[in-house]
């Protein structure tokens, strides 16, 4: 009778590990159990990550959606390096041979260029709720993946930028009624503009707007972007013109930012 000695072991299994920060420098395993017939090796999923992202993807209505193909490799890994928003995702995978991506909770019927290793991949369009048509990338090594909404247009028009002090743009408003900022917009400001920042002041020398070095730009009031009707500054507006000389966003007196277009956060680098 079958003594039962030609049994198998089990399989390794799947083993995610997630970080922010990590000291460890020892060897991961996943070998499958001995027996008869040996267990195959299990994956281990490694996410080194920021604080403001969780692993695998996701960081406030932005989700990432990662579905690999069938690989034999033991080891896959996902770095995510900067902070993300739904104008901007950035995140370097490595160790299988294809992957496949959905992401979610991005703008709107907005279109979003894609990058793969600095080269242009892909454009694609997100749907009325904000989901973008899934790509595959083949991961024949570590590969950095950008999905960045298309923005600032420099090319075809002029465009005024507050640049740092090593002349490195930090903010950028194109004739289109859209901005770029290294770092975030923030609304009904109660601070006050350093000696040194891009300053807008109303009619009686109060700073109503301003933007720093870093790329923060600060309001007094309120933000609103994607306006489908006319610009019509209030007197005593600071305003942009496009290349017809059509008014394209302003700041009025008490610092409310009204543009046509958009306006992305931590998108320059």
């Amino acid at each position: 009778s079958d003594s039962g000695d030609d049994g198998g072991g089990g399989a390794g299994g799947r083993i995610s590990i997630n970080y922010v920060a990590s000291t460890f420098s020892g060897t991961l395993s996943v070998q499958g159990g001995s027996s008869y017939n040996n267990g195959s090796p299990g994956t281990i999923f490694r996410c080194d990550t920021v604080s403001s992202v969780s692993c695998p993807g996701s960081s406030g209505s932005v989700v990432l959606a990662t579905q690999y193909a069938p690989n034999s490799s033991v080891n896959i890994n996902r770095t995510i390096v900067r902070s993300w928003n739904n104008n901007y995702l950035k995140w370097n995978d490595s160790g299988v041979s294809l992957a496949n991506y959905s992401i979610s909770g991005l703008e709107i019927s907005t279109i979003y260029n894609i990058f793969n290793n600095s080269i242009q991949y892909d454009t694609q369009t997100t749907d009325g709720s904000g989901v973008l048509p899934s790509f595959a990338i083949n991961l024949s090594s570590e590969h950095e993946i950008i999905v960045v909404s298309l923005g600032i247009n420099c090319t075809g028009y002029k465009c005024l930028i507050i640049r740092d002090s090593a002349a490195s743009p930090v903010a950028m408003f194109d004739a289109l009624g859209a901005v770029d900022l290294m770092s975030t917009i923030t609304q009904s400001a109660t601070t006050a503009p350093g000696t040194t920042d891009f300053i807008i002041r109303n009619s009686t020398g109060i700073p109503v707007a301003w933007i720093n070095a870093s790329g923060n730009l600060f309001i007094k009031g309120s933000l609103s972007e994607r306006n489908g009707a006319a610009c019509a500054p209030p007197a005593g507006s600071f305003f942009i013109r496009g290349n017809n000389s059509e008014c394209v966003a302003y700041v009025n007196s008490t610092g409310d930012l009204w543009l046509k277009g958009n306006l992305r956060e931590s998108v320059l680098t």
